[in-house]
């Protein structure tokens, strides 16, 4: 049996009107296309999900515009969890007022912007705070974990033990922000910790050779609604079977339905991702070997039936020659559109905070 595991981070850092745009979804359309889209389609397909909030943006956005997504989440029969970013760092495609809105009003001090740059007892303190807000806001203790930018250590496994959760979905192979990796694709119970890993597969471009394919490059990716297609999922499930895989993640943001230029000016839907996401879950729904569940209630199945998830630890390829080359040519352009900006960036920052967590 395959479980899929939908899981949605929700932050919003970049645009004019981030929290409206990124998270809500709200960009002049008849509909949103953030979180409270995501949350109906699932619905709609019996299925529930694991959101995975960044609450400490409530010093950006304010405490209710947080509890409030949290909360019609959680009425809607969606699994909320924390998701934690410390800081915001410095990005030059954001406007001026929102680099210093990130240098003065982000929970840690900046350059502290992911979990692994902190000490064992700052990650506790974020945890903490983090675990207590969620739970103010809807009701229960948060006991799943994302790290945001995968960013994990030992200190973070120690850090989340300390503070009682009981599973984390950080870890990804394909991202060097995680300095520890215990599966590619696989659940592993270590240090008292349960890890759904964050899902990859390796997509690979060939040249033909009589009846096959030379590999000549392999690039890992995470199994993410914006880089995968429909193909490129169910090729997962169905290498799953042969290779004995029994988990897949299914990452996104809560801005995933949505497409956007480099510097967040130009903000539209995304109705292919739309049907895209409907399409998984109508195809794989339907399939006798394969199921949905939320992090919560993967866990809880862990718990009742260990051996029910024992896998062994594969990565499923598939042959993306073009969309490796496009990889590669979008790269060069976001390097020299960056380039281009940093050697006429004016802005200037305001003296950093105090170390710290503010009050």
């Amino acid at each position: 049996m395959l479980t899929i595991v939908p899981t949605i981070d929700v932050e919003g850092t970049h645009g004019e009107d981030p929290f409206s745009q990124l998270i809500i979804g709200e960009i002049g359309e008849p509909e949103t296309w953030g979180v409270h889209r995501l949350s109906q389609t699932f619905q709609d397909y019996g299925v529930r999900a694991t959101f995975f909030v960044d609450c400490y943006e409530h010093t950006f956005w304010g405490n209710d515009k947080m509890e409030e997504v949290c909360q019609k989440l959680v009425e809607a029969n969606q699994d909320v969890q924390l998701h934690t970013h410390p800081a915001w760092r410095d990005d030059i495609h954001d406007s001026p007022w929102l680099r210093t809105l990130k240098r003065t009003d982000s929970f840690f001090p900046q350059e502290l912007d992911l979990m692994a740059k902190l000490s064992l007892s700052q990650q506790v303190e974020v945890l903490e705070f983090g675990a207590d807000l969620i739970q103010k806001w809807v009701g229960y203790r948060p006991v799943v974990h994302r790290s945001g930018g995968y960013s994990i250590n030992q200190q973070t496994v120690r850090a989340l033990v300390k503070t009682g959760f009981l599973m984390d979905s950080s870890m990804n192979t394909a991202h060097s922000n995680s300095k520890i990796n215990w599966s590619f694709n696989s659940l592993r119970l270590k240090d008292g910790l349960l890890e759904c890993p964050v899902t990859v597969l390796n997509y690979t471009f060939g040249l033909p050779l009589g009846f096959t394919n030379l590999p000549l490059y392999s690039k890992k990716m995470k199994t993410d609604l914006d880089s995968c297609t429909v193909e490129d999922i169910t090729s997962y499930v169905r290498q799953s079977r042969d290779m004995g895989i029994k988990i897949l993640n299914l990452f996104m943001h809560s801005y995933s339905l949505l497409k956007f230029d480099p510097f967040f000016r130009n903000i539209q839907p995304d109705p292919s991702d739309l049907q895209k996401l409907q399409t998984i879950l109508a195809d794989l729904s339907g399939m006798q070997d394969v199921r949905f569940m939320s992090c919560i209630d993967l866990l809880r199945a862990y718990q009742k039936n260990r051996e029910e998830f024992t896998s062994f630890d594969g990565v499923p390829s598939v042959q993306r020659n073009l969309q490796i080359i496009r990889f590669a040519i979008q790269k060069a352009r976001n390097l020299a559109v960056d380039f281009s900006f940093q050697v006429h960036d004016t802005y200037s920052p305001p003296d950093q905070k105090e170390a710290g967590l503010k009050d």
